[in-house]
């Protein structure tokens, strides 16, 4: 049999030979309707029936079901075809500007409302207020949180990319005097067991910045103000001396700022000086004819952008307070640098893509530049000296900023191990007070730069400005993360402090946005601070009037919440035994403490937070031992709370305000057993205790005494007497609302186990899968704690009745800054020092 296929040639086609070319006029005429069916079938969307449904969910607006702009440029046309098919009818534009929204001087707008409101604008919230949610804080409108779910992104960026937040709100307070004597009248504010001070030999020459914690002019451990950092002016070591003439820069939190300035003119004799009228803010020669410019143009309905922002200052109006005696000159700089702060591996790089140094015929200059490029092309960062200071002048970012967002460059194969970090680095121009406003008053405006950008012939070129090219001198920062490995990876939150003078810090921070910095804002800041181990500023910081203030502020917030809800919606906090669920009643706890340990201590005394690095150490050695007998030995008073980590062991959240207790020995062979859900509350009975009045009860008592005065104040006229029944009203309203929970009651004993604590912060942290949280103890409760030779604590949040099981420790190094060895490494990397600094470490 034949198995051959049959053959597949066509016989009639056999003899057919084709052209040696095809007319393509012809043959695409011929095939028309073919071609539109085609592009009719590619054109049309299979899934989403929306145009704004094939975006991603980042850039979709809730405006675009009825605003047509808010879709991108290229599918607006499509967009307003199905809004026409559905019926909606366009809409007209008005007849004349005056019925437009935005004011004719938009510009002018934003200036009157940035400096005549209570609270402050940063220079870049324009740009945050579109993209975060923004809260009054501290005299400032501050970013907290972005308005897009992104904390799993933020995580990654921490780890392997690049975070900034606009940190602009801290303060600068520059002081200027003999060093020997800045120095002892600083001591009185310092304390040398707490840590670093302003005399510490790593920050005095000002090659790196210094952090310390300022208290009451000699009145440690009371009156805490909070933590400062500082940072020297560099000098020669040389001329260092206790003569020589100093400048030194202290940046400090907002809410901290009108204390330590009453503070420093009470320990140095200071004296403010008198505003001079006649001289304005912008009488200086670099900025004579930018007046003449402001002045002709102000019959022209034409305002340059730089011109808006330095022309509300063409007033007599001091732009610093300045106070002066004994020798000594205090400077308030107060808004007027601005500071960023980027976190992450990749922070280098992208500061490398936003500051290209400025070519100078300069020995010096020279030198930076190429460290500088060193330290960028190999990303250098942990592998420098922790806190150390660069000073650089930089180009104006606005000339070579990318078009899209670009990644940074990949790490070289290899780079330095060791660079050499001179004093001479350290120096910067941004010192000078006439250079700072020189550059400011004298920047380029958006539109020069864009008409500049748009005679290109090549579009994306960086523009070349020559000799006319400012100038801008920056200080770069340091800062160290993690140097061991715990909760979080090694170097977690590492990254640099970036300093500029004032008008420069929206072409700064769109530069780095666009190089794939991604922004956040206070929450996140805060994340970062607990993942470290480190408490945040003033949340934290319960001794200081701003931790009270902030505590108020949240009692407030959490107050309101409660009342706007009916009673029946409430959270019965007595029935789940909690004394205080809206503030954290510290002073009642620690003299709970001491009537029971028969303290002769005045129980209206302040409480104060133990900060002395050696009795901690010892603290937190005596507890890991176990030795309970030898913790008498460090002599502490029971009016000192000790700041404490707590490792969760079983399943379970909680949050701000809850309690810390004492596990009983119940809960003791619970926990050996892993039994962890058995750990519970007992809820208060529902029988009516005759000694408390039910709250019910009252409320329909007071409901009816109020119905019975109004319907008298309906049938009288005399206003006497409607002011008479007014004021009864106003005395039984308090009992329809909340609780009085400012009682005096027993807070330790308040529920079947004994409180010794409360939780100020807690987060869930990503890197190792659990919950950690931070709070305060007392002292005479982790004593307590000792006797059961466990270590291990309960928590409870104040809307539950279920306790988690944690292990608690003694945070070691309770500083705002990390504790830095000499000679220590990091990862592979060695940190890089310069030989004069061997023996400078604290």
């Amino acid at each position: 049999m034949n198995l051959q296929p049959r053959p597949q040639t066509n016989k009639k086609m056999a003899n057919t030979t084709l052209p040696e070319y095809v007319k393509i006029f012809d043959f695409a005429s011929a095939r028309i309707k073919e071609m539109c069916t085609l592009a009719a079938t590619i054109d049309k969307k299979h899934g989403p029936t929306r145009i704004y449904q094939t975006l991603p969910r980042n850039l979709r607006r809730r405006a675009m079901s009825y605003n047509v702009k808010r879709m991108p440029r290229e599918l607006r046309e499509q967009h307003k075809k199905q809004l026409l098919k559905q019926g909606r009818k366009p809409q007209t534009k008005r007849p004349s500007r005056k019925f437009r929204r935005r004011p004719k001087r938009l510009l002018d707008d934003y200036t009157r409302r940035k400096t005549q409101g209570e609270n402050t604008w940063l220079e870049t919230h324009i740009w945050h207020a579109k993209r975060f949610k923004i809260s009054n804080l501290w005299g400032y409108r501050i970013p907290t949180e972005c308005c897009c779910k992104m904390k799993r992104q933020i995580y990654r960026k921490v780890v392997k990319g690049a975070l900034v937040e606009d940190i602009s709100y801290y303060n600068c307070i520059e002081l200027k005097g003999k060093q020997k004597f800045l120095i002892d009248q600083l001591s009185k504010l310092t304390c040398n067991e707490c840590g670093e001070t302003f005399k510490s030999q790593n920050a005095i020459a000002g090659e790196r910045e210094g952090n310390t914690f300022l208290y009451g002019a000699n009145r440690y451990p009371y009156d805490a103000i909070g933590p400062v950092k500082f940072l020297w002016k560099p000098m020669a070591e040389n001329e260092l001396n206790d003569d020589c003439q100093r400048v030194i820069w202290i940046w400090v939190h907002p809410a901290t700022h009108n204390t330590i300035i009453e503070q420093f003119i009470d320990v140095f004799g200071l004296i403010k000086r008198e505003l001079d009228r006649k001289r304005k803010i912008l009488d200086n020669e670099f900025v004579g004819n930018r007046k003449k410019k402001l002045k002709g143009e102000a019959s022209i309905g034409v305002m340059d952008v730089s011109d808006t922002r330095v022309s509300h200052l063409m007033r007599p109006v001091e732009r610093v307070q300045i106070y002066d005696g004994s020798g000594v000159v205090l400077t308030d700089l107060k808004d007027t640098l601005v500071r960023f702060r980027l976190y992450g591996p990749q922070s280098t790089r992208v500061l490398g893509c936003v500051l290209r140094m400025v070519k100078l015929n300069d020995d010096l200059n020279e030198l930076k530049r190429k460290m500088w490029n060193d330290i960028c092309d190999n990303g250098l960062l942990t592998e420098l000296t922790p806190r150390c200071v660069l000073g650089l002048e930089v180009r104006d970012p606005r000339l070579f900023m990318p078009v899209k967002k670009q990644q940074p460059k990949p790490n070289a194969t290899s780079g330095p191990s060791m660079i050499d970090l001179s004093n001479d680095l350290s120096r910067s121009l941004l010192w000078d007070e006439e250079i700072r406003e020189k550059v400011t008053f004298t920047q380029l405006s958006d539109e020069d730069i864009n008409n500049l950008r748009s005679k290109r012939a090549v579009p994306g070129l960086e523009l070349d400005l020559g000799e006319n090219e400012p100038k801008i001198p920056i200080i770069l920062i340091q800062n160290p993360g993690n140097r061991t490995s715990g909760l979080s990876p090694m170097n977690f939150g590492a990254g640099w402090d970036l300093i500029l003078p004032s008008g420069w810090g929206m072409p700064f921070w769109i530069s780095l946005i666009y190089n794939t910095a991604l922004p956040i804002g206070l929450d996140t800041s805060r994340f970062i601070n607990t993942s470290r181990n480190l408490p945040f500023f003033p949340y934290d910081f319960p001794d200081t009037a701003a931790g009270d203030a902030i505590m108020k502020f949240e009692e407030n917030e959490m107050t309101e919440r409660d009342l706007k809800r009916p009673t029946a919606k409430r959270v019965n906090y007595q029935a789940l035994k909690i004394a205080s669920p809206y503030t954290f009643p510290w002073k009642k706890l620690i003299n709970n403490y001491s009537e029971s340990n028969d303290v002769t201590e005045n129980p209206t005394d302040d409480f104060f937070v133990l900060r002395n690095r050696q009795i901690l150490k010892k603290f937190n050695f005596l507890i890991e031992k176990q030795q309970n007998s030898s913790l008498t030995e460090l002599k502490l008073t029971a009016r000192c709370l000790i700041f404490v980590q707590l490792k969760f062991v079983s399943s379970g959240i909680v949050d701000r305000l809850a309690m810390i207790c004492l596990p009983n020995e119940s809960d003791l062979a619970a926990i050996r057993r892993k039994s962890y859900s058995n750990i519970t509350e007992i809820p208060n009975s529902k029988v009516k205790n005759k000694s408390e009045e039910p709250i019910k009860t009252t409320f329909a008592k007071c409901r009816k005494k109020r119905k019975a005065i109004r319907r008298k104040m309906k049938n009288l006229s005399d206003e006497e007497e409607i002011a008479q029944m007014e004021e009864k009203i106003a005395e039984i309203q308090p009992k329809l609302q909340l609780p009085d929970y400012s009682q005096n009651i027993n807070i330790s004993g308040s529920c079947s186990r004994q409180v010794i604590g409360f939780v100020t912060s807690c987060q869930f942290l990503l890197s190792v899968g659990q919950v950690s949280a931070f709070g305060y103890c007392v002292d005479a409760g982790l004593k307590q704690l000792m006797s059961n030779g466990e270590g291990i604590v309960l928590l409870r949040k104040k809307t539950s009745l279920n306790y988690a099981c944690a292990k608690i420790n003694i945070v070691k190094a309770f500083d705002w800054k990390l504790l830095i060895t000499c000679g220590a490494s990091v990862n592979t990397g060695v940190w890089v020092h310069s030989p004069k600094q061997h023996n400078k470490f604290a």
